[in-house]
This record gives structure tokens, sequence and C-alpha cells, in this order.
């Protein structure tokens, strides 16, 4: 639990209180009002401004042999639409539109 800390994820910790075995201590689910709001602020819009982010965009494609691959059917079209405050390169293996002002792009 420490070294997860260490790494700047929150725990949510176990209440007090009498627990389904019979003893009393730590151990009992928060309640559900501490639970929705780790979640609410888990979920909220983080700040990225000033830090350096790469979009990966488009299709995944995994080799199976050297004439095979699995991939899916992602378009990759909202990888380009990042904010422009953002220090953002986009690396797209098939670029199907424009790219944003205030990123960067590259092509495989």
């Amino acid at each position: 639990m420490e070294k997860l800390k260490g790494y700047g994820m929150e725990m949510i910790t176990p209440s007090n209180g009498y627990l389904a075995c019979g003893d009393t201590g730590a151990g009992k689910m928060p309640e559900p009002e501490t639970l929705f709001e780790a979640i609410v602020k888990a979920l909220a819009p983080k700040d990225l401004a000033g830090k350096k982010v790469l979009v990966t965009a488009g299709p995944t494609q995994e080799k199976m042999d050297p004439v095979r691959y699995i991939s899916n059917h992602s378009t990759g079209k909202m990888g380009p639409y990042y904010p422009a405050q953002w220090d953002s390169h986009t690396f797209s293996y098939s670029w199907p539109v424009q790219k944003s002002s205030g990123t960067g792009r590259r092509e495989a």
C-alpha cells in the first residue's frame, strides 16, 4: 500500500466498526457518500497544461505471424482533438483527419 501511495495513488481506507465475523475494528465498507466523493474526485478532469502528452490514434495492430495481424475498427479521428494548451504530439499509423493547431504529428 505504501508503494502505491508513493506513486501518487489515493486509497479509500476501510471504516471501523462491528464486522460480519463478530470482531470490531477496521474492515467495514466505507459509507456510500465517502465512496461517491472519492469516485467523483478520481473522475474529475485533471489539469494537463504544461505537461508533455503523447497521444496514439488509430487502430491497434498486433502481429500474429509474418503475414497476419489482429486489429480493431478504431478510426483515430479523436486523436488530433486534444486541447491546444497541452504540449501534445500525436502518433498515428493511419491518419484520417487533419491535425488541430498546437499539436505535433507523426505518421508511421
